[in-house]
């Protein structure tokens, strides 16, 4: 058995399997040896991996370290991970690897025919050859005799200035994106999802939390020192290099009294993290409703779980301890200007290779700002697949054993339900369009 059976999907997870995801002593049963089929497959363990070295006397060309600079190439180029070689920022190709790798504290041998393709996109099916664009919820007209009216954005006005036409159109990893709360307003092409990336964990823990009791300890709920500690071994665990939450510029001065957390961790921080749980400090429309007795019922989330959450975060950043660079704060504008709201579906092929489409939030339309609500769908679907897998192993060190499937399904079916509300909490007077663009 390798590490690389960690994501599996076995529903048999035994503690070898858990030990060498969370870097604990493992017995002989478990084979210390790595084998990647492709270049992308070995770049992913790179990114992370704390040792990288190549055997005495190899070419540094087919080395680990020739396979970094083949990542930060095509990172540059913005070439994605798909599966066989990758081109480095020379054009040229290498290989093969083999040297040794050191992976949750865990030394590994690792060796990669890299000429073995395990597929490309096109194989894949993540080849859209149209957009089809519906309104789901037809919005009310805005207001025009404001001396700087809202821009109204149409089915063709969403189309022509924010969604790509698929010939431009370039698939990013699920797996690899930062996700973005869908309040976000970025030129930039993003990936979306309610709360982002800490909404998304929230959500999982909770699900985490409830399938425990759910197994007979009726009582359970994770303290503050044990969320602290799961949300640790999360930043370990996660796959991509940022962990994204947000907050506004109003209420990071009422927390703070500046426009950026501060560097003070005596008394001050003691006073103001206790705080950093209530709703009037925190910006993200999700994550302050979370944290109000009334929202977190909304949400079906434990409000003090998810003000922990938030709590935690805000710990590691500023007393900045290990994993703290994995943490991406936005403070965003407090006032809102979107004015229509899209979900983003990407269709069969691109769900299976784990795949979907960055979409910028705010553009310029006829010469002036114009911004929308976004939610990556399926994608966020996908990324309940690392919530499950991970909570599903560490549950099995906590002396529970739920199966992954059945712990996935619940997170999804939990985040269907945010989704259903998630329009109204951003829209509270039903004025917008609710649009739906699937790429097919």
């Amino acid at each position: 058995m390798s590490l690389g059976s960690c994501r599996t999907g076995h529903t048999g997870l035994v503690l070898v399997l858990l030990c060498a995801c969370f870097g604990m002593a493992v017995t002989h049963k478990l084979s210390h040896t790595k084998v990647y089929k492709t270049a992308s497959d070995f770049v992913k363990d790179a990114e992370t991996a704390s040792i990288l070295s190549p055997p005495p006397g190899a070419d540094v060309s087919n080395s680990f370290m020739r396979f970094a600079e083949i990542r930060a190439g095509a990172q540059a180029k913005g070439v994605q991970s798909s599966g066989g070689d990758m081109p480095g920022s020379d054009g040229t190709v290498a290989k093969s690897i083999a040297g040794s790798i050191r992976l949750n504290g865990m030394n590994y041998m690792a060796q990669c025919d890299c000429a073995v393709p395990s597929g490309n996109l096109s194989e894949a099916g993540c080849t859209p050859s149209t957009t089809i664009i519906r309104t789901e919820r037809k919005g009310k007209p805005l207001a025009t005799q404001a001396a700087n009216p809202p821009v109204s954005l149409s089915q063709d006005a969403i189309l022509k200035n924010f969604i790509p036409s698929v010939a431009d159109a370039v698939p990013v990893s699920v797996s690899d994106q930062m996700f973005v709360c869908n309040e976000a307003l970025s030129e930039v092409p993003v990936v979306a999802t309610p709360g982002g990336d800490i909404g998304d964990f929230i959500l999982s823990l909770t699900e985490y939390e409830m399938l425990i009791q759910s197994m007979g300890v009726s009582d359970y709920q994770l303290t503050q020192e044990q969320i602290e500690q799961t949300f640790d071994k999360w930043l370990d665990y996660m796959p991509r290099a940022f962990m994204y939450m947000h907050t506004t510029a109003t209420a990071a001065q009422n927390l703070w009294g500046s426009a950026s957390p501060p560097t003070n961790t005596g008394s001050d921080f003691n006073t103001w993290i206790q705080k950093a749980d209530n709703p009037i400090y925190i910006g993200c429309k999700h994550l302050a409703a979370m944290v109000s007795p009334s929202g977190g019922e909304q949400y079906s989330v434990r409000s003090s779980l998810a003000g922990g959450v938030i709590k935690a975060f805000y710990k590691k950043l500023v007393l900045q301890t290990p994993g703290y660079k994995k943490l991406k704060l936005e403070i965003t504008a407090d006032t809102t200007v979107q004015t229509a709201y899209v979900e983003i579906r990407t269709g069969r092929g691109c769900n299976q290779a784990g795949m979907t489409f960055a979409i910028p939030t705010k553009k310029k339309v006829n010469g002036k700002d114009a911004a929308i609500f976004l939610d990556h769908l399926d994608a966020s679907v996908k990324r309940k697949e690392e919530y499950s897998a991970f909570f599903s192993q560490f549950a099995v060190l906590q002396g529970a054993a739920p199966q992954e499937e059945i712990l996935r399904r619940r997170i999804v079916h939990h985040f269907y339900g945010w989704v259903s509300l998630t329009s109204g909490v951003l829209d509270t007077l039903g004025t917008f369009p609710f649009y739906s663009v699937a790429f097919k």
